[in-house]
């Protein structure tokens, strides 16, 4: 008998589904705002699908930083900068020319709600060791990558090397 593919997705799927919906409640109203409530009345689960995929409310932010605001992060920032052999026309497309603008990167709600990594930082890195290690990580995986472009760039003299 051969086995439901569905059923192995399934718990996965779901995990997703919280993530997704968890982020948007924190999105709105803060990591400290979300209601374990209203992501499951979001998601049409019961707790206990919840807390099945996640042991606490902690638990859950940081996953929705480490596997939705990372990831998004890191496809937005970090990796585009690996794209170009001029380090210089990287870094402008990130900002300038990469034809995604922060509302089509984040949604329209970037505007009236601002920047997810910064939201987070500013709410709990100040009272949340496990928020403000990933926040860091991001940011020294961000600034890692430029580094180490900037000094392909020198490298191959595209960078002046006085540049510091």
């Amino acid at each position: 008998m051969m086995a439901d593919k569905t059923s192995k997705t399934k718990p996965e799927e779901t995990r997703q589904k919280i993530i997704n919906a968890a982020f948007t409640e924190i999105y709105k109203h803060g990591y400290q705002g979300m209601r374990i409530d209203q992501v499951l009345k979001n998601t049409d689960l019961k707790k206990g699908a919840l807390y099945y995929h996640f042991a606490s409310k902690q638990a859950l932010g940081y996953a929705v930083f480490d596997e939705y605001i990372a990831k998004k992060g890191g496809n937005l920032w970090v990796k585009p900068l690996y794209e170009f052999d001029d380090p210089l026309e990287g870094i402008h497309a990130l900002f300038v020319k990469n034809g995604m603008t922060a509302e089509e990167a984040w949604g329209d709600e970037v505007i009236a709600l601002g920047c997810p990594v910064n939201n987070l930082a500013q709410e709990m890195s100040p009272i949340d060791k496990g928020f403000r290690m990933r926040v860091e990580n991001l940011f020294k995986a961000w600034k890692g990558a430029l580094s180490e472009v900037l000094k392909k760039g020198q490298e191959s003299g595209i960078v002046d090397h006085s540049v510091n």
